[in-house]
C-alpha cells in the first residue's frame, strides 16, 4: 500500500507534496489533521464515535512514529524539552486506552476527549515553537526523517488494528467465565434444588425405631 503524502499527513493539506517534504511539514500536517477532529467531536457531531475512533488511530500512531524517529534525534541534540514531551505522549496513551471501551456520547467521555485535546493542544504548541525550530537550526536531516516517517506510517497504518473491546461483565463459575447474568440464573437454580430436595432420614434414627 503506497500511500500518497495527502492521504498520509492530512489528506486536505495542499502545501503537502511528493517532492517536497520534510519531518517538520508531515508532524504539522498530521497536527492539523487531529486538530479538525477534536473540533468536529466538540461541535457535536452525529459522527462521535467514527471520530473518537479516528482520534485514537491518529493519535497512537503519531505518537509512535515520534517516539521512534523523532525523539531520538532530540536526544542527540540534547534537547531540554524531549523529556517532557515524551511524559505528555504517555498520558496521551493512557487516555487513548481509557476512551477505547467508553461510549463516544457520554459525558465522561466528552470529558474525557476535552482534557486529551487540551493535552495535544499544548503539546503541539511545544513541538511547532520549540522542538521543531532547534532541530532545524541543528544539523538534523529533516528531510531524511520526513522519508523514514512516511516510510513508517505507512506500515503502522497496514498493521494498525482496534484493541478488542473488553468482555461483558461476567463471573467466574467451576472455573470457566460466564456471562453474569447466566451465573445468577445458574446459582438460583442451584440454590432451588437444595431447598427442595427431599429430606432422608440417618441410619441411625431409623436401626432405633426398627429395635423399638
Amino acid at each position: 500500500m503506497d500511500l500518497n503524502i495527502r492521504s498520509l499527513f492530512g489528506g486536505n493539506n495542499e502545501e503537502l507534496s511528493e517532492d517536497e517534504i520534510n519531518a517538520e511539514v508531515l508532524l504539522k500536517a498530521d497536527h492539523r489533521k487531529v486538530e479538525a477532529l477534536f473540533k468536529e467531536y466538540e461541535e457535536g457531531s452525529k459522527q462521535r464515535q467514527s471520530i473518537k475512533e479516528q482520534v485514537i488511530k491518529e493519535l497512537t500512531i503519531h505518537a509512535q512514529v515520534e517516539e521512534e524517529i523523532i525523539y531520538p534525534a532530540l536526544d542527540k541534540i540534547n534537547h531540554e524539552g524531549a523529556g517532557e514531551a515524551k511524559e505528555e505522549h504517555h498520558v496521551v496513551k493512557v487516555l487513548l486506552v481509557e476512551l477505547e471501551s467508553m461510549p463516544a456520547g457520554s459525558d465522561e467521555t466528552k470529558a474525557k476527549m476535552k482534557v486529551l485535546g487540551e493535552i495535544v493542544k499544548h503539546h503541539v504548541k511545544e513541538e511547532e515553537h520549540e522542538l521543531f525550530p532547534e532541530m532545524n537550526r541543528s544539523d538534523v536531516d529533516m528531510d531524511a526523517l520526513g522519508q523514514k516517517l512516511k516510510a513508517r506510517k505507512e506500515e503502522l497504518l497496514r498493521q494498525y488494528k482496534p484493541r478488542k473491546q473488553p468482555a461483558k461483565k461476567t463471573t467466574a463459575n467451576k472455573g470457566k467465565v460466564v456471562p453474569a447474568r447466566k451465573a445468577a440464573a445458574t446459582k438460583k437454580t442451584a440454590s432451588a434444588a437444595k431447598t427442595n430436595k427431599p429430606k432422608t432420614r440417618s441410619r441411625k434414627v431409623v436401626a432405633r425405631k426398627r429395635a423399638s
